[in-house]
């Protein structure tokens, strides 16, 4: 993902089962058996939750603990897929020591070039 930070994407699709669902991001955010436990609670800050209703107009209610996503849907009796979707900022230690990143982990966007096409012509 191109962004100005250097940041991770967590998504995927859930069932609800009774207006709600639980989600363990380590586990469940890919096919592939996950991430370790842990790591994305140590690797990341400044978390951004999404929630998409794919089948009614009802809405939905999630909250982030540690590596937990708690999602309430206000039809209690709803059975459907729902998308969830994580950004969170990265700040592991590859991060902090990385020469396209200034203070606190932010991604220098435009790094100095001193040979641009723009001096070759």
């Amino acid at each position: 993902m191109e962004s100005p930070k250097v940041e991770k994407l967590y998504r995927e699709i859930k069932q609800l089962i009774n207006g709600k669902c639980k989600i363990n991001i380590d586990t469940d955010c890919n096919e592939n058996n996950g991430l370790t436990q842990g790591t994305f609670k140590s690797f990341n800050r400044h978390t951004q939750l999404f929630l998409q209703n794919r089948n009614t107009f009802d809405r939905l209610k999630g909250t982030i603990i540690g590596n937990q996503i708690s999602v309430i849907c206000e039809e209690d009796t709803a059975n459907y897929e729902i998308n969830w979707m994580v950004i969170r900022e990265r700040c592991d230690n590859n991060i902090m020591k990385a020469t396209t990143t200034v203070e606190n982990r932010r991604l220098l966007c435009e790094v100095e070039n001193t040979d641009t096409d723009a001096e070759k012509a």
